[in-house]
């Protein structure tokens, strides 16, 4: 067929002032760049939980502009929300020093023949570290089987104790083990899989792509009479990547904590599945007086956060709004939540944390994470933006947005 065509190519060059070419035909499949859909949450049950949760469409997702992934800069998304009104377009937002290292100049998309901005799911740092927990999840694995075919080679070799109690023991360890082993031996499988699945589908960061900038305006402590920090920006969505397995805001808890645990640590209920959908936020009056209070009788409510570096964690918010003033004397109002725990020194967020949602355990957002004040190494206090303001500034320019839907398409 390229013989039958390639004398005609030529003609059309050469009626076109294009002389001595030469046609090359190249006979192979093309290859979306695109690259796979995010994956769907699952049950804790399945070995790939923990280690699937950066490629799924769940909060705590890690992004990167194009443009800082030198940098290293990476974010969290704050919130997808639908753009609504005649528009099918979904949107993700976050922090404006995510996607830009100018944080003083507005940006806008303008038109449809504008260079678009891409914005990728985990940067190359966060990759490495998704892969190397993988592949330790994998190696485990292998170690686990080795000991436990071991112990089973023992048990079975062990003569019979002649006493009853013993005996039972002997043959109730040696079936359980025998269980365990078909069980370990199916998620090596599974692991392995998995691990090959990623590294497959995954490693080139251009098939990581999951949308493009739309709007980031620059950072403003003096949009308004309260003095908030606007720290943010919004991206369109790709619907190839997130059509598939969209869930909307929802915060997988992850394995750090149990149930019981958190329920303890928040005083209040979390759902038995551990994924807790995000339904609202707290307005100025109930972020003012919190109805919690500590062991010492101190209004507080115990808030958390999934961010793409720290994962899940969870702080004190005390209520007062934190009055901050930089070198030149402007002053800023935010929202202080301290890191939780006083004794394993576990910092509430860090680096790439930027732009994470923080929430109650009914699912309420306090605010929006974007910064926060270093003591040594650690990060003492971290500082937000109220969740009900963020919201309505970006309704100023999305008036139509829907932040609560759990669809790709709304009904």
């Amino acid at each position: 067929m390229a013989r039958d065509v390639s004398p005609s190519v030529l003609s059309i060059l050469v009626e076109h002032g294009v002389e001595g070419a030469v046609v090359e035909w190249i006979e192979g499949k093309v290859e979306p760049m695109a690259g796979p859909p995010l994956m769907h949450t699952v049950e804790s049950t399945n070995v790939t939980h923990d280690i699937r949760r950066p490629f799924t469409t769940a909060h705590g997702m890690s992004i990167v502009s194009k443009n800082r992934e030198a940098e290293d800069a990476t974010g969290t998304v704050s919130i997808f929300f639908h753009e609504g009104g005649d528009s099918d377009k979904v949107l993700g937002a976050s922090c404006k020093h995510v996607f830009h290292a100018n944080t003083k100049l507005d940006y806008e998309l303008r038109g449809s023949g504008t260079r678009r901005q891409q914005i990728h799911v985990n940067g190359m740092r966060k990759f490495q570290r998704a892969i190397e927990a993988i592949k330790y999840k994998v190696t485990k694995n292998v170690t686990d089987v080795v000991a436990l075919t071991d112990d089973i080679t023992r048990l079975e070799s062990e003569p019979k104790s002649e006493i009853k109690s013993k005996a039972e023991d002997q043959e109730e360890a040696l079936e359980a083990k025998r269980d365990e082993l078909t069980k370990l031996t199916k998620a090596g499988n599974k692991l392995r899989e998995f691990s090959k699945e990623i590294t497959r589908e995954w490693t080139d960061i251009d098939r990581r792509a999951i949308g493009y900038l739309d709007w980031a305006p620059s950072i403003s402590i003096d949009v308004d009479q309260l003095n908030y920090t606007r720290d943010m920006g919004a991206f369109f969505l790709y619907s190839e990547k997130f059509a598939e397995n969209f869930v909307g805001n929802l915060v997988d808890l992850g394995v750090k904590y149990t149930l019981h645990e958190l329920n303890t640590i928040f005083g209040g209920k979390f759902p038995s599945n551990m994924k807790l959908r995000l339904r609202g936020t707290l307005n100025r009056q109930q972020l003012n007086h919190p109805n919690g209070v500590d062991e010492f009788g101190n209004a507080r409510i115990i808030v958390g956060k999934d961010g793409s570096t720290t994962e899940l964690t969870w702080g004190n918010f005390v209520g007062p709004e934190a009055y901050l003033c930089d070198e030149f004397g402007h002053e800023s109002k935010e929202l202080a939540i301290y890191n939780g725990s006083k004794t394993d020194r576990t910092n509430f967020s860090g680096k790439g944390d930027s732009g994470a949602p923080i929430w109650t355990v009914d699912g309420e957002i306090v605010g929006f994470l974007h910064s926060g004040m270093p003591k040594g190494i650690s990060n003492h206090v971290t500082y937000a933006t109220p969740g009900w303001w963020y919201l309505e500034r970006l309704k100023e320019r999305y008036p139509n947005a829907n932040f609560w839907g759990e669809s790709w398409t709304l009904a």
